[in-house]
């Protein structure tokens, strides 16, 4: 069984060319199951490459106070062998998400 990797960002647009262009289509390529948890329309598969939806938020302000909790519902959901975390507004749920599965997590600065 593949490992897996979980790809969070709410910031950034679902088809980014670094996050799914060359991050997540080179990781799938390589042998693994890729997710990524994003701020896209709909649930679905594109590429190889698992899309959870993240609401749109309607300004910075809200992504800061809203998606915290919101990425931390679905990542811990997602049970990966590891979490990369692309964006600040991530950093209060990067722990509690791997924490409660026992994996490892990457901060991306």
């Amino acid at each position: 069984m593949a490992r897996k990797i979980c790809v969070l960002t709410s910031a950034h647009q679902p088809f980014d060319v670094r996050i799914f262009h060359k991050q997540c289509k080179s990781i799938a390529r390589a042998g693994y199951e890729v997710t990524l948890i994003a701020s896209i329309d709909k649930d679905g598969v594109h590429e190889g490459i698992k899309f959870l939806r993240l609401p749109r938020w309607k300004n910075r302000f809200e992504r800061f106070l809203r998606c915290s909790y919101a990425i931390y519902k679905k990542g811990r959901r997602e049970n990966a062998d590891i979490y990369h975390f692309h964006d600040p507004e991530t950093d209060s749920c990067r722990s509690p998400v791997a924490a409660c599965r026992e994996k490892s997590r990457l901060r991306h600065s």
